[in-house]
């Protein structure tokens, strides 16, 4: 998200993992909703840190900030792609001050998203034996709506235990429903 904000590639960007003693407050921590909540944070505050160091760079390049582009890690002249220096060259430079002693820093915050819209089908195959209640699992489908999906493993991952915990529900637990049919 931050790479993407900023105009580099994801091996420029240095992740620092959090824990729940650094992260803001998100609704519940299931289904990818830090990413969905938080990840808007970080992308206002990449987009805040690219704004600021286009305006230090426009110094550097004697440029105006709007004339000036990052592409694939490279600060260049809008149409003169020939000119650009890449970040870590003018990183170099920099002593993270920029115009006017401004830090070339960026802080980013949201309001609390409502939760992320979902949807899945399951279908699922099986064998009932009618004596014994012995359920033999033949096949499971599932189908999951992830819209962007930045971690494909992640998300495998969160639909094979959702099919778990589904199964379990099923099979093992009993849900029981109060009289308007709420859980």
């Amino acid at each position: 998200l931050a790479a993407d904000a900023f105009g580099c590639r994801p091996d420029d960007v240095t992740i620092v993992v959090a824990d729940t003693g650094t992260l803001l407050r998100s609704p519940i921590t299931g289904g990818s909703v830090v990413t969905y909540s938080v990840g808007r944070s970080v992308v206002a505050a990449a987009t805040e840190v690219k704004k600021r160091f286009l305006r230090w760079a426009a110094d550097e390049f004697e440029i105006a900030p709007g004339d000036l582009e990052i592409v694939d890690g490279t600060v260049r002249p809008k149409g003169a792609p020939d000119r650009g220096r890449t970040l870590a060259e003018l990183a170099d430079k920099s002593d993270g001050l920029g115009v006017n002693d401004e830090p070339i820093e960026g802080h980013g915050s949201t309001d609390k998203p409502a939760l992320a819209p979902g949807i899945s089908g399951h279908l699922v195959h099986v064998k009932v034996d009618r004596e014994t209640g012995l359920v033999d699992l033949l096949r499971y489908k599932l189908v999951q709506d992830a819209g962007k999906a930045i971690n494909p493993a992640l998300i495998e991952g969160q639909m094979r235990g959702g099919a778990v915990q589904a199964l379990g529900w099923a099979l093992f637990e009993e849900l029981q429903f109060d009289e308007r049919g709420q859980l």
